[in-house]
C-alpha cells in the first residue's frame, strides 16, 4: 500500500483529471441530446407542412396486426425473418438480434406476411416507432407490430417518418393506454390523420429531410464514440493511477 501522502497525491490528481474528463464527457451528452431535438424539429417541419391531410385508413392497402399470442412457438434456428417490435427503431430495422420462422409457417400467416416497403409500427412498449421493410425481409413475417401497406399514392418511408416525428407521436400518446407500458391499437393508428402532399412532393420532401438527417445521425455517432472513448479512458486512468503502472507525480494538471 502506498505510503499516506502518495495516497493524497494519487486522490488529488484524480480528483482533477476525472472531473475534468465527466466535463468533457456532459458536454458531449448535451450535443447528442441538441441534435436529437434538431432531428425532431427538421422532420417534424417536414412532415406538418401545409398539404391537406387524408384518414390512414384511405391511403393503405391493408392495415394487419403481426403474431400475438405465444409467437415463440414459430421460432426456428433458420429461415425467413421474423421481426418483432424490438427489431423496429426510428426510420430502421435492427435485425443484429433477429428471430427466424419456416417459410411453411410464414406462408400459412399470410396476412403478416412482410413484402418491401411494407410500414412496421411498435405496438407496445415503445409505441409508433416506424420503419420501412427493405426488400431483403420480403417473404418473412412479423410479431407484436402493426403492419402498413402503403396504397398508390403513400410513400412508405413518408408514412414511417409520419409516426416517428412529433406530430406523429403526439397522436400515438393521445391513444396508448397501459401501465406497465404503452400499447395501441390498430384500429385507433387506421384513424390518424396524415398529412399528405402529392407524391411527388413527398419524394423530394424526404430527399431534402434525409440529407440533413443523416449530418445530424453523423454528428450523433461522433459525440457518442466521444463518450465511449472518454469513459474507457477515465476508467484505465483511474486503474493505471491506483496500481502504480502511471506516475502521477510527473503528471501535470490539465489546462483549464
Amino acid at each position: 500500500m502506498p505510503a499516506l501522502d502518495e495516497q493524497r497525491r494519487i486522490a488529488d490528481f484524480l480528483d482533477d483529471r476525472v472531473a475534468r474528463i465527466e466535463q468533457i464527457i456532459a458536454a458531449r451528452q448535451q450535443q447528442v441530446e441538441l441534435a436529437e431535438l434538431g432531428r425532431l424539429a427538421n422532420l417534424d417541419a417536414v412532415v406538418r407542412g401545409s398539404a391537406p391531410t387524408q384518414r390512414i385508413s384511405r391511403v393503405v392497402a391493408l392495415g394487419a396486426v403481426g403474431v400475438v399470442v405465444n409467437p415463440s412457438t414459430y421460432f426456428e434456428d433458420e429461415g425467413v425473418p421474423f421481426v418483432h417490435g424490438y427489431n423496429v427503431r426510428d426510420g430502421y430495422l435492427d435485425l443484429t438480434e433477429v428471430k427466424h420462422m419456416s417459410q411453411t409457417s410464414s406462408n400459412a400467416l399470410s396476412r403478416s406476411q412482410l413484402r418491401a416497403g411494407d410500414v412496421l409500427v411498435v405496438r407496445a412498449g415503445f409505441p409508433g416507432r416506424a420503419a420501412v421493410v427493405p426488400p431483403e425481409l420480403a417473404g418473412g413475417n412479423c410479431a407484436s407490430v402493426l403492419l402498413l401497406r402503403p396504397g398508390d399514392d403513400l410513400q412508405p418511408e413518408w408514412l414511417a417518418a409520419f409516426f416517428n416525428s412529433p406530430l406523429g407521436k403526439q397522436d400515438v400518446d393521445s391513444v396508448q393506454y397501459g401501465a406497465a407500458q404503452g400499447v395501441i391499437n390498430l384500429s385507433d393508428v387506421m384513424s390518424f390523420e396524415l398529412p399528405l402532399p402529392p407524391l411527388d412532393d413527398q419524394r423530394k420532401a424526404l430527399a431534402a429531410y434525409e440529407r440533413t438527417d443523416n449530418a445530424w445521425r453523423q454528428g450523433q455517432a461522433c459525440a457518442e464514440r466521444q463518450i465511449s472513448v472518454l469513459q474507457e479512458y477515465k476508467q484505465s486512468l483511474i486503474t493505471a493511477a491506483v496500481t502504480g503502472e502511471f506516475d502521477v507525480t510527473s503528471a501535470a494538471p490539465i489546462p483549464e
